[in-house]
């Protein structure tokens, strides 16, 4: 009873470092509750791509629970630090380390105690109301519904328990080989003199170097995944050791050259700064690496997810696109039919018989030849780069053309007309199959496909219009020679543009697909001329945004989540900063003062160092931005984010929102810094 109430009154006593210990802990309870909540949902599952999605946030689960561990550790180590004088005062009045220890115990188990109590009450209903932000960003359906069960909150407990525990063990060790006297005076040990380190300082940009050479000169985004996540580490590591060493062996250079040393405000600048450079080092390191990952993560999926309908109007420059293998007159009726019912509006319809049906192609310079198993293996393994030299085509009989268009241009057998939707294709002969044909004319639009603004993840996406089916049969038979792999066939194509409710176009595109499974259950037995597809295949516009909504939006909601813990978390080490440095600086203050400088003069020389210190960190995550963007731009790619120029305004937004944020927490915190200074002074 009695370490109890000495646990609750050094809790309040003490209630500028241990709340804050408390807020971080209750924080990373909500954080893990809510990871908790989202991966064990039973509704996942039933969402579009929810396996990947439950993937996704599995791993961002466990990214989690590693943040915890190291933001407990680092918070902890600040706590103990503060309370070294206090815990040595204990030992002098005749506590033993042992009592010590059950001091600890009891305090330790105290603020877990209270960590959970607020952590999951607070976090239940937090989560609560972002599950309705998930929803409202995703589009996901009524059956991912908010649950609270037992066992996310034994996980949730577990987690916190073990985080506890480890901080507790840790704690006494490290009591165990401290000498009392040592905790006595501990918080206010003179530092001696920060040694030079040239080695460490020229392997810290060695590092840095090696890492932004590496992630410039990634050309795959899933082959170089490795060399990414090696870029990744050599620059977290040259960032720790810039701060720490290489910082501390500029400062003192400069201060070896006299012209710049013995001035009245670098004097005191770089004094002061070698010693706050040696004393913050880790934490502005961690700092950087927070920044930069909130910088990423924010820019990323914000990007993806503000970029969502320009990438799906790239991939469907039709509301609906219906193929089969063999003409059929009746789709265009079962078409129209379930679009009454809905109801649905056909504004647009077009009907293209005897088009051709190639798989993707492999383009050298102007040749077109079918691509083998070797390529298809090769371009899986290098991604989907913009230089590629894969290519998608489909040729269209002149007849089909000219019924959609109206138009009477006529062609001879050896010349074609082509629509460039992406790419660039500055020849005026091609190749396809061994057949050479003349380029009569390349057309600007075609009704049912428009040029893409956005660079095509394949390499070029090309329309041809043939002089009739016999040339392209012959086009069909030259590209399946010799590849038994992937075969070109001829193709119907039934495409239209709808409009109508949202819910009404997906309920549409729903009972669609269910008829195109039951018709092609019913052909399963027949002859078809590629046995590999199907009879019929349907692309949706509306089908494709909601599975590309749920995607995005998950990922945009982990990127939110990430970003908030991130920014929490360096606001928190900016605010133990602030303090660390207050305490440390109070001396300094009255030195100054004593030595002839006004108290306006020592609070502008302080002002300016913090500032320093604190805005460094900041500029140096921008610049490991820039170096990582070019590969982000890879990878996002893949996920259909493939506009340059869209991508850097959302990036630039974010740097912007982001460092107006830390600014606002570095002057709520610096005001924290002044008063302890003015206090203790």
């Amino acid at each position: 009873m009695y370490y109890l109430k000495l646990a609750a009154t050094n809790i309040r006593t003490n209630k500028s470092t241990s709340y804050p210990f408390l807020g971080s802990m209750i924080f990373l309870v909500m954080l893990n509750l809510l990871m908790q909540i989202i991966v064990n949902n039973d509704g996942m599952e039933a969402m579009p791509n929810g396996e990947t999605l439950r993937n996704m946030f599995i791993l961002g689960n466990v990214v989690i629970v590693l943040f915890s561990i190291i933001f407990a550790f680092y918070t902890n180590g600040f706590l103990m630090k503060s309370r070294q004088q206090e815990l040595g005062l204990y030992n002098v009045l005749g506590m033993d380390k042992k009592n010590i220890g059950w001091l600890l115990f009891v305090e330790n188990l105290l603020n877990m105690l209270i960590a959970l109590l607020i952590g999951m009450t607070i976090g239940g209903a937090f989560s609560k109301f972002l599950f309705l932000v998930l929803q409202k960003i995703t589009g996901f359906g009524g059956g991912f519904d908010f649950q609270l069960k037992a066992e996310m909150l034994l996980i949730t407990a577990a987690i916190t328990v073990g985080i506890f525990v480890l901080l507790y063990g840790y704690n006494t060790i490290k009591l165990a080989r401290i000498n009392p006297i040592d905790l006595l005076h501990g918080s206010k040990a003179g530092e001696k003199e920060p040694k030079t380190h040239w080695i460490v300082s020229i392997l810290s940009f060695v590092c840095l170097g090696t890492g932004y050479y590496l992630s410039l000169s990634i050309t795959s985004p899933t082959e170089g995944l490795p060399i990414f996540f090696l870029a990744i580490v050599l620059v977290i590591i040259g960032t720790y050791l810039l701060l720490i060493a290489a910082s501390v062996t500029i400062l003192k250079f400069l201060r070896n050259r006299e012209r710049v040393y013995y001035r009245p405000k670098a004097f005191v600048n770089i004094a002061g700064m070698i010693y706050r450079m040696r004393q913050n080092g880790t934490g502005l390191a961690s700092i950087c690496i927070l920044s930069t990952m909130v910088l990423v993560t924010i820019s990323s999926t914000a990007g993806l997810f503000v970029g969502l309908e320009e990438g799906v109007r790239d991939r469907n420059p039709v509301d609906v696109k219906i193929t089969s293998q063999l003409p059929d007159d009746q789709l265009e009726t079962l078409v129209t039919e379930l679009a009454e019912e809905h109801p649905v509006e056909v504004e647009e319809i077009f009907h293209l018989q005897g088009t051709s049906m190639f798989p993707q192609m492999k383009q050298i310079e102007n040749q077109f030849t079918a691509a083998t198993e070797q390529d298809f293996l090769q371009q899986q393994s290098q991604g989907m780069t913009r230089e590629g030299g894969m290519a998608e085509i489909e040729l269209i009989p002149l007849s089909a053309y000219q019924s959609v268009t109206g138009n009477e241009e006529q062609l001879a057998a050896d010349e074609v007309m082509v629509f460039v939707r992406s790419g660039e294709l500055p020849y005026d002969e091609i190749t396809i199959g061994g057949q050479t044909f003349t380029i009569k004319a390349k057309l600007d639009s075609l009704p049912f496909s428009e040029r893409t603004t956005q660079e095509s993840i394949i390499g070029g996406e090309y329309i041809f219009i043939a002089s009739d089916q016999q040339t392209i049969q012959q086009v069909i038979e030259g590209v399946n020679q010799d590849n038994q792999y992937t075969q070109a066939t001829f193709g119907n194509l039934l495409m239209m543009n709808i409009s109508g409710a949202r819910e009404e176009r997906l309920n549409f595109t729903e009972d669609l697909l269910a008829q195109v499974d039951v018709m092609n259950q019913e052909t399963s037995n027949q002859q078809l001329p590629n046995e590999n597809r199907n009879y019929l295949s349907v692309q949706s516009i509306d089908d494709d945004r909601a599975t590309t909504q749920a995607l995005n939006g998950g990922l945009l909601f982990l990127g939110l989540v990430f970003s908030l813990t991130f920014i929490i978390a360096t606001a928190l080490i900016l605010y133990y900063k602030q303090i660390s440095e207050g305490y440390e600086d109070a001396y300094r203050f009255e030195v100054m003062q004593k030595v002839g400088m006004s108290h306006k003069e020592v609070r502008q020389t302080i002002h300016s160092q913090i500032l320093m210190v604190f805005l460094f960190p900041v500029v140096l995550a921008v610049i490991h931005l820039l170096f990582a963007l070019p590969t982000i731009k890879k990878i996002l790619l893949m996920f259909g984010l493939n506009n340059d120029e869209f991508f850097n305004m959302v990036t630039i937004f974010a740097v912007a929102i982001f460092g107006l944020c830390y600014l606002l927490v570095y002057w709520q915190t610096s005001r924290v810094y002044f008063g302890i200074v003015r206090r203790q002074g």
